[in-house]
């Protein structure tokens, strides 16, 4: 009979950013033409935790709202249905 040998992993501890490491990536994901998951890629962070501190940062801030804009649509008498 032959035993097989057993391999123990040990569990990774988990990364703790500090906040100057959040303050630094949250503001490099809302760069124009830059993608959250390349940022979150390069960092060694997963993308969802990369958005959650996005979340975070935009309700301390008190980030506002997006509201809807009136529209008035008028008449004109230059307008052909051609």
């Amino acid at each position: 009979m032959t035993q097989a040998g057993i391999e123990l992993v040990r569990a990774e501890r988990r990364r703790r950013w500090t906040r100057a490491e959040k303050e630094r990536l949250v503001p490099a994901s809302f760069e124009p033409g830059v993608s959250t998951s390349d940022v979150a890629r390069r960092a060694g962070l997963h993308v969802s935790q990369l958005f959650r501190w996005r979340k975070l940062l935009c309700e301390r801030v008190g980030a506002p709202t997006p509201e809807l804009v009136p529209v008035v649509i008028t008449p004109t008498s230059a307008y052909r249905a051609n």
